[in-house]
């Protein structure tokens, strides 16, 4: 699921993501929007990318499970190990 969930972030998307929010921040600071659409461009904005960060996450654990699953060890302890 967590491939799913990235596939929608693209590079494009969360640049678009980016350019609406400087925008919104642009147009409050000239007056010309009100306070609620100012905001809610904020939240929106911040809360895409709290979903970003999610999937990324999940989609590392799912990495990790899977490699201790099948028996590969994370790099930093492979490290460890080779060392001694």
């Amino acid at each position: 699921m967590s491939e799913e969930q990235l596939a929608l972030y693209t590079p494009e998307f969360l640049e678009r993501l980016k350019a609406l929010m400087a925008r919104a921040e642009k147009v409050y600071g000239q007056n010309t929007t009100s306070l609620l659409i100012y905001l809610e461009a904020k939240r929106s904005y911040f809360e895409s990318l709290a979903d970003y960060y999610a999937a990324l996450q999940q989609r590392a654990e799912s990495q990790l499970e899977l490699e201790s699953a099948i028996g590969i060890l994370p790099e930093s302890e492979s490290q460890t190990h080779e060392g001694n």
